[in-house]
């Protein structure tokens, strides 16, 4: 575990106690769902000898209990979601994209 870090979706992980997390294959954050992807975190990862696997929320952070699995099913984010992996493709390296840790919505 790091301790007193502020690791968030998008930053920190250059900053935290990457030390601790070496030889560790693949080290996890979360991301709301308007998030950006997390491409300093990807960096760091791979700085480390790890694969950044992101646990990307549907949820938005100004509004987390409100559900917007319906919007998503239905196109309202599919630009998002394009935009998320053209950053991906544009890291050069894998990245695992974790849909929604607990998926009963």
């Amino acid at each position: 575990m790091i301790e007193k870090t502020n690791v968030s979706c998008t930053t920190g992980l250059a900053s935290a106690k990457m030390k601790v997390l070496k030889g560790f294959g693949i080290i996890n954050v979360f991301c709301a769902w308007k998030d950006a992807f997390p491409l300093e975190n990807a960096r760091a990862a791979k700085k480390n000898g790890s694969v950044l696997m992101v646990t990307w929320e549907p949820y938005l952070r100004e509004k987390r209990k409100q559900s917007i699995l319906p919007e998503i099913a239905a196109g309202a984010y599919d630009k998002l979601i394009g935009e998320w992996m053209k950053a991906a493709k544009k890291h050069g390296e894998p990245v695992l994209v974790r849909w929604g840790h607990e998926m009963n919505g």
